[in-house]
């Protein structure tokens, strides 16, 4: 089980908009589709905190890949082929 607190890291959570339908404002306070399970929080913590970093990673590593290949290897013509 994940206290409350996890979620969230501000100790007051903010109010819902003006501006959402009923529907919608019911809808924000509903529980969980899934049940808590170890499969359940291994998604969660996939999710919300490893693959938000794999994505900078994999973008960087492209990013230093492109001035590898231009500065280091001369190969002028794969940033031609990269960028249009």
């Amino acid at each position: 089980m994940i206290p409350e607190d996890i979620w969230n890291f501000k100790p007051k959570r903010r109010s819902l908009e003006s501006s959402l339908k009923p529907l919608e404002r019911k809808l924000a306070h509903v529980p969980s589709a899934l049940p808590e399970s170890a499969a359940y929080l291994i998604w969660v913590l996939l999710h919300k905190y490893i693959l938000q970093h794999l994505i900078h990673i994999v973008l960087a590593a492209h990013i230093l890949g492109v001035l590898k290949h231009h500065f280091i290897d001369q190969h002028h013509n794969a940033i031609n082929r990269i960028v249009p």
